[in-house]
């Protein structure tokens, strides 16, 4: 989870591939979730729906200033919309 929380844009990078580099990530940590063995289902569904409201809010706190304020105030249901609205 902590992959999924870290990342910041880098230099002169867009937002679509800030945005898609997060989407790759989560995708990573979803992925290894689901195929871990000693977590009982209702568990990886936790942590996969907590992964799913982490992204969002890791893309939106990766800028500033007026940018961040406007995508807040849309509410975005997930990653994906984030992106969306922003690019």
């Amino acid at each position: 989870m902590q992959k999924l929380m870290r990342p910041k844009p880098f230099k002169n990078e867009s937002l679509y591939d800030f945005g898609t580099r997060i989407q790759l990530r989560k995708s990573n940590v979803t992925q290894r979730i689901s195929t871990e063995t000693n977590l009982q289902q209702t568990d990886k569904l936790c942590q996969i729906t907590h992964c799913d409201k982490i992204a969002p809010n890791t893309f939106i706190a990766g800028y500033t200033g007026t940018l961040k304020n406007n995508i807040h105030l849309k509410k975005p249901s997930g990653l994906e919309d984030a992106i969306a609205y922003m690019t």
